[in-house]
């Protein structure tokens, strides 16, 4: 057994022999420890990349078809690089075997083996060593093996490979069709050849078209059965010679009858055996047509497959296909979203599927779908299906398109998405450098590499998203997929959201989408089926004529066809949904109506398995077979088939019907079952629990779930998982305070700034000694992030007053006090003595980490506070001497003492310099990245702004991968980057990281950063494409409003420098010179006119604006 070896298959199974081998694989007979009994289990051979895509095909084939003549998969997985399935053990005989059991017991041999491989030219002998013809036992088998393959059939589905060996029968008499190696989708099979070639099977029982390579369908399998049958009747096959004579011969003649060697043959088995040798597959019988030959109904399981398998028939939506056929077109130039409106039961995934199903014909599309449940609990779940279906598409590819398509950041991509690592070469990738440590750059970077990999996916193949019952998505999908979608270069792809009108849900996802800019937004309002296409409904499924009933169901699609089904299962006349799913729950036995209710009970799609055990159904019960029977569920996956309600209005209904303690008491029996089968998945153990009125069970398991969500950087999910553990738990205050303290984190790291610093405020009321005051600092720098002044700066001052620190409550006083400081900065210099951080006092060190946090955030909100609060934390830190603080007070002076520009160059260089040094040697990545934007800032002040560019840049970087604590810092780069880029003249890569940095400003909750990336020169973004409406709006959401008797402060003048630009560039020249005349006062008076690079921009826009405006005076163009 070494490929089963190889597996790791001995930890779960025990070897008991071979039972034979094919073409990609070897089975054994093994004992599974996990189910208790034997199985058989086939390895795959040799994992190529076609042997492997055959493997995964053969098991998917079969995993969601249930049938007593199909052979019963169970489960597919990999070990390593090694793949094997399970499935049911037969002990049987060979079909001929059976029907004609040869003196000897001796085996009937197939003919000569796969035609993937050169013909043997040893002759294939005419005559076969059979026994004689068992007549009940032929008709019995061969109803059987035609019920089976009628099933298959109605699947969608062509063997290929029919022929005795493959077909086995237990002592019972049961009949089993094997091997689904060679299985092919019968409505693409033209899809699959361009995989392989369609010339594969067994010689003797392939169809004259299958040996042409000719474009096949179920025909060809019929005629498969027609050679066992005429094998089975004359004890010979219909034609002698080796393979290629064989091949050669079917395209040319009939074969003689079966009678003709073996009379006495029964008159109606010859008649079937040869239309189903017939060469031309159009007169050959399908399946009902044999079933009827030998006076046969197709049993109920096929029946039941076939009514799973039979889609409702789509009528009219002509205006909404056209519309989403446009929004096809136009998508292979840029990116569009097409939002699907419409009321429960109009057709909205009908629509969806029609149009998919249209696009898909050719093959060329690449079409990801996930869909969102109401209660199911997995993070980023409007893009789970989304990155499961990329996952696939990628597998499938060959090794070098992989990594061609492959992003740089695809590390930080399979952290957020683990199944992404079964993509070949994947799963040992890293990012250079390692991974961020702050999670809220690694979850950028992961976006990025999604948004990367799909936008090259794109530029060769036509690409569709489809979300549907978007309604019920989560926060952090919203913010994912609007980042996927944002600016002009956003892939160029088509993503179609399907909600629910009367669900308001949706807002949050949907407003966010239609916030993005660079998405072409299309809407698709499906509404009432007009009076024809309701009528015509209602007779393709099969209703007779009767306007009164159509009227009834008010064009609602879903009620039209659950009337014409309660018509043709001869039910009472229904008025709503309700009605008739009440009416198929009557008809249902206990065990299936237990069933029905774990399935509509539960948050998400689960297993069979779980399902049955929740019910506490017998390990016969057939209730799943009569759940589908009656349309109630779906079965849907391969690999692990999940069950579902057919509609969700059908798990409304099924609620509804259930009292207050049924739904408690199934959601209890769920989670039991969860636990015992340990999926490991944490979250519906807590939904489940809650349900089950078990709070205290549910609290564990939630601050388990949050973790895992947090692992997976699902920051809102998370924070609602913390949540509820903190609800529901009994636990002490430390534990209590730390969970707390978590929450917060997420939330902050969610961009729910205020709700954070409640949290962070809530947690230090727990908390004892220094984790307080950290603990309120952080309250504290939410707030002031959020933009709460009215609350942060009353809490700012509570902070400061904890250190002892008290703040000039004045202009003329905050002014003063920094004079004083400055002064004192100038008296003292800036020498000090190093000590280590354990030789200086706690609360020394607090101070300062509370000067170092107030000061960075003032320079958003107060520039001029923010000054005198760093000027004392330069003075307080070089007296303290502790190097990391002293590091960051001298990038915080760096900054200040650059403002002149170029005449203070030389010093701001030398305490670069200094700073620089000093970084490095203290070790610390984001020190090192802050002094880097720090002199990138101080360049750019100087006007050198190709060294500020690579400066910047350099310490971005740092920043982005290494700090946690310096959102400000990192904020102040991006704005200052911006500005640099346009004094460089390098636009493409402004309007490229503008929306970029702007987007993760606003899912970070950061007011200020904000502000800043929509005014000043971040404003201009929208100007260069064209768009000074847009431009316009951002300025003025930018804006700081100046309050009564405030003074004049840079902030003001940026809101003004971007509309003086917009004004200029829609040719208001008068607007834009009076903008710029009414602040010079202003200006002068604060004193802005000292930062050099204000008195070059001002001076040259007032002389763009007077010369713009001269076109109307010339007089203006006198500026003394």
């Amino acid at each position: 057994m070494k490929e089963a070896n190889a597996a790791g298959a001995g930890e779960r199974f025990e070897l008991r022999g071979p039972l034979g081998s094919g073409g990609n694989g070897v089975v054994y007979r093994v004992f599974d420890r996990v189910r208790d009994d034997e199985v058989a289990l086939k390895s795959l051979r040799s994992p190529g990349g076609r042997e492997l895509y055959r493997f995964k095909r053969e098991f998917r084939a079969l995993a969601d078809l249930s049938h007593p003549n199909l052979v019963n998969l169970y489960e597919l997985y990999t070990v390593a690089d090694d793949w094997m399935f399970t499935m049911e053990l037969v002990d049987g005989v060979g079909f001929h075997q059976w029907v004609r059991p040869s003196p000897d017991g001796a085996p009937v041999e197939d003919a000569a083996g796969d035609v993937t491989a050169p013909p043997r030219p040893d002759a294939l002998a005419g005559g076969l060593r059979l026994g004689p013809l068992d007549e009940a036992r032929l008709r019995d088998a061969l109803y059987q093996l035609a019920d089976g393959l009628t099933a298959l059939h109605a699947a969608g589905k062509l063997h290929r490979d029919v022929k005795p060996s493959n077909v086995l029968v237990e002592p019972s008499g049961r009949v089993v069709l094997l091997d689904f190696g060679l299985v092919a989708d019968v409505d693409s099979f033209h899809v699959d050849r361009t995989h392989e070639r369609a010339a594969v099977g067994t010689p003797a029982y392939m169809s004259p078209e299958q040996a042409a390579d000719r474009p096949l369908t179920d025909a060809a399998d019929w005629y498969a059965v027609g050679v066992m049958l005429y094998e089975a009747l004359a004890a010979r096959r219909p034609f002698d010679g080796n393979a290629t004579i064989i091949l050669g011969r079917k395209q040319r003649e009939d074969p003689a009858p079966p009678s003709s060697f073996a009379p006495g043959t029964p008159a109606d088995l010859d008649a079937l055996c040869m239309r189903l040798l017939s060469r031309d597959p159009m007169h050959r019988p399908d399946g009902p047509e044999v079933l009827a030959a030998l006076g046969r109904e197709p049993s109920s399981a096929t029946r039941r497959i076939r009514r799973e398998a039979t889609r409702g028939p789509f009528v009219g939506r002509g205006a909404e296909l056209a519309t989403l056929r446009r929004a096809y077109g136009d998508a292979r130039q840029r990116c569009v979203v097409a939002t699907v409106l419409g009321a429960s039961g109009m057709g909205k995934s009908a629509l969806v599927r029609a149009f998919l199903d249209e696009v898909s014909v050719d093959g060329e599309a690449v079409i990801l779908e996930s869909r969102c449940y109401e209660r199911e609990v997995v993070p980023f779940k409007a893009l789970d299906g989304v990155v499961d279906g990329l996952t696939a598409f990628l597998v499938r590819q060959p090794r070098g398109d992989i990594e061609k398509l492959t992003p740089r950041d695809v590390a930080a991509l399979m952290r957020l998405f683990p199944v992404m690592k079964r993509v070949p070469g994947l799963a040992g990738t890293s990012l250079p450098g390692g991974l961020p440590s702050d999670p809220i750059e690694l979850r950028r970077r992961a976006f990025g590499a999604l948004r990367e990999l799909l936008a090259e996916i794109a530029e060769y193949r036509p690409l569709v998203i489809a979300i549907d019952d978007l309604q019920w998505g989560d926060a952090d999908s919203a913010s994912a997929l609007s980042g996927m979608i944002q600016g002009v270069d956003a892939p160029r792809m088509l993503v179609i959201a399907s909600h629910r009108r009367e669900d308001d849900a949706a807002a949050t996802i949907l407003g966010s989408l239609r916030q993005v800019t660079g998405a072409e937004l299309r809407e698709v309002d499906v509404g009432k089926l007009p009076a024809p296409d309701a009528r015509t409904l209602w007779e393709a499924l099969g209703g007779d004529h009767d306007d009164a009933a159509v009227d009834d169901a008010a064009g609602n699609p879903l009620l039209i066809a659950e009337m014409a089904r309660a018509r043709a299962a001869g039910a009472g006349p229904i008025s709503s949904v309700d009605d008739a799913v009440r009416a198929r729950m009557e008809r249902l036995d206990g065990d299936a109506r237990a069933l029905m209710a774990a399935v509509a009970v539960a948050v998400r799609p689960l297993s069979t398995t779980l399902l049955s055990a929740a019910a506490h159904l017998p390990d016969n019960s057939d209730a799943l077979g009569a759940l589908r029977s009656e349309r109630m569920v779906r079965v849907r996956g391969a690999d692990a088939p999940v069950v579902e309600p057919y509609h969700d209005r059908i798990r409304q209904a099924v609620l509804s019907s259930l009292s207050t303690e049924q739904v408690r008491r199934t959601h209890a029996e769920l989670a039991r079952a969860l636990a015992v089968e340990d999926t490991g998945d944490r979250e519906l153990m807590v939904e489940h629990w809650l349900g089950a009125g078990e709070g205290g069970r549910a609290s564990k398991y939630a601050e388990r779930a949050a973790r895992d969500a947090e692992e997976r950087l699902a920051f809102h999910r998370a924070a609602e998982l913390y949540g509820l553990a903190l609800v529901h738990g009994d636990m002490p205050d430390a534990e209590r305070c730390a969970l707390t303290t978590r929450r917060a984190q997420t939330l902050a790291s969610a961009g729910r700034l205020v709700e954070a610093a409640v949290e962070f405020r809530s947690a230090s009321s727990l908390a004892t000694g220094r984790d307080k005051l950290t603990l309120q600092r952080k309250s504290v720098e939410q707030l002031l992030r959020a933009g709460r002044l009215d609350r942060g700066l009353v809490a700012t001052d509570q902070l400061l007053d904890a250190v002892d620190i008290r703040m000039p409550r004045t202009w003329r006083r905050t002014v003063v006090a920094l004079v004083v400081e400055r002064a004192r900065i100038r008296l003292r210099g800036l020498g000090w003595d190093r000590r280590a951080e354990a030789d200086v006092d706690p609360d020394v060190l607090d101070r300062l980490d509370v000067m170092w946090s107030v000061s960075s955030g003032f320079t958003f909100v107060n520039p001029v506070l923010g000054r005198v609060l760093q000027a004392r934390f330069l003075r307080e830190a070089l007296a303290a001497g502790e190097p990391r603080r002293v590091t960051l007070a001298f990038g915080l002076e760096l900054g200040y003492i650059s403002m002149p520009g170029e005449p203070a160059r030389e010093r701001a260089e030398a305490l670069f310099a200094r700073a620089r040094a000093l970084a490095a040697q203290v070790d610390q990545p984001d020190a090192v990245g802050f002094i880097e934007a720090s002199g990138g800032v101080a360049s750019y002040l100087a006007g050198r702004f190709r060294e500020a560019h690579d400066r910047i840049h350099a310490g971005e970087l740092l920043l982005r991968q290494h700090s946690t604590e310096m959102r400000w810092q990192l904020d102040l780069a991006e704005i200052f980057r911006i500005a640099n880029l346009w004094c460089l003249g390098e636009l493409r890569e402004l309007v490229r990281v503008q929306p970029i940095y702007l987007r993760a400003a606003e899912e970070h909750g950061n007011v200020y950063s904000q502000r800043g990336l929509r005014g000043w020169r971040s404003n201009v973004a929208w100007l260069i494409q064209g768009d000074p409406v847009a431009a316009r709006a951002h300025a003025e959401r930018a804006a700081v409003a100046r309050g009564k008797g405030e003074p004049f402060h840079l902030h003001h003048y940026y809101d003004v420098l971007a509309h003086v630009m917009i004004d200029l560039y829609e040719r208001r020249g008068d607007d834009a010179l009076a903008r710029i005349d009414g602040i010079w006062r202003d200006l002068e008076g604060a004193h802005l006119f000292r930062i050099q690079s204000i008195d070059i921009e001002a001076s040259w826009l007032r002389g763009l604006a007077a010369v713009a405006a001269a076109r109307h005076d010339r007089d203006r163009l006198d500026l003394a």
